[in-house]
């Protein structure tokens, strides 16, 4: 009995622990350049899929980001 209450306190440190500490800084990523946008990251757009991701990931790379995706991608140098 007394090893389930060691058991027990270390769950319950743990708990705390993980209950005090902060979190981390969930913010978005920096956007990545558009002329560097694959065929995956269009097809991860909403209203993207496999018949269209080739022409929009061209059109990306040309500059033309679709509104959904704005966030997702910086103008390229």
């Amino acid at each position: 009995m007394h090893v389930a209450g060691l058991a027990a306190a270390l769950l319950l440190a743990l708990g705390g622990i993980a209950w005090l500490r902060p979190m981390p800084d969930r913010g978005a990523p920096t956007p990545m350049p558009a002329d560097g946008c694959l065929t995956w990251m269009a097809d991860a757009i909403p209203g993207v899929g496999p018949k269209t991701r080739d022409a929009v990931a061209a059109r990306i790379r040309a500059g033309d980001v679709p509104a959904v995706a704005r966030d997702w991608f910086a103008a390229s140098p």
